[in-house]
């Protein structure tokens, strides 16, 4: 599998045109192992049923909010545009699952990791008001901040304001390369975006996430991982509850930049490509 493309040989849609059949192989790449550690005892050697993925909700205990209502998944037997399929959840509360479909395994697993995020995420959608933004995506401002962060988000728990100061600046050097050995002990990033794990399973120089900061304590890191997701999860509850709901809110993040998750950024010359790592564009006075 070739992984190092550069960046725009390849649009989206050819890259995922290109996505593999079923394996387990992914789950020896540093994308997924957080993933690896949540999914990885219990996946099936082809592609998981609804009956598998009602098995695996049922056993991390992942329930739709507020009503607590155990998570079901159905069978996609029809095209739905992308509101029809959320007002679908909101009123069956039942996920719309396509076959042999690695964007919909993802995502199902994404409801089990979060539960509460993803429901209110759904509601987002639902109860958005039905603004249109100039760009003509035909989304309002909240329905396209939660578009961006269920896709292709990155949570980042972060002890220090600082790490978010140096992002915010694109301060590259400083976030990834300086500080490196406090990634793991004061700040660390945790995917939620399905569609973002979708892409991993062929990553290529210039995939970027969109990040949403998590204030904690120092204290979250001697957690358990699962406690850590457990408490993200509640968090962001909370956070997506009261808004602001703006997508420049969300930050880009050079993923393949996040130490241990790629090889080759052990060595700080990878940072040093400005096509990825991009300087912050100037504002004009």
């Amino acid at each position: 599998m070739a992984y190092n493309k550069p960046m725009g040989r390849l649009t989206r849609t050819q890259r995922l045109k290109q996505a593999p059949p079923w394996h387990r192989q992914w789950l020896t790449q540093a994308l997924f192992a957080d993933l690896k550690a949540f999914v990885g005892q219990d996946l099936p050697a082809n592609w998981p049923s609804l009956d598998h993925l009602h098995r695996m909700a049922r056993t991390r205990h992942a329930q739709f909010l507020p009503e607590q209502k155990d998570l079901c998944f159905c069978h996609q037997a029809e095209r739905l545009s992308a509101l029809e399929y959320e007002q679908y959840i909101a009123s069956q509360r039942c996920i719309p699952t396509r076959g042999n479909n690695w964007h919909d395994v993802f995502n199902a697993w994404m409801w089990m990791r979060f539960p509460a995020s993803k429901s209110q995420l759904n509601q987002l959608h639902v109860n958005a008001p039905a603004q249109r933004q100039a760009s003509g995506n035909q989304r309002s401002r909240p329905r396209d901040f939660a578009t961006l962060l269920d896709e292709s988000g990155v949570i980042i728990a972060c002890s220090d304001e600082a790490f978010k100061a140096a992002h915010q600046e694109h301060h590259w050097q400083e976030f990834f390369v300086k500080q490196r050995s406090a990634w793991g002990q004061r700040i660390r990033a945790y995917i939620i975006g399905h569609g973002l794990y979708e892409q991993c399973l062929t990553p290529y120089i210039g995939l970027t996430a969109k990040a949403i900061y998590l204030d904690v304590d120092v204290s979250f890191f001697k957690q358990t991982l699962e406690q850590q997701y457990r408490s993200l999860d509640q968090q962001l509850l909370k956070r997506l509850s009261c808004g602001p709901w703006l997508p420049r809110s969300l930050l880009p993040l050079p993923l393949l930049g996040v130490p241990s998750w790629w090889p080759d950024n052990e060595a700080a010359a990878f940072y040093s490509n400005t096509e990825y790592f991009r300087p912050k564009r100037q504002t004009k006075p």
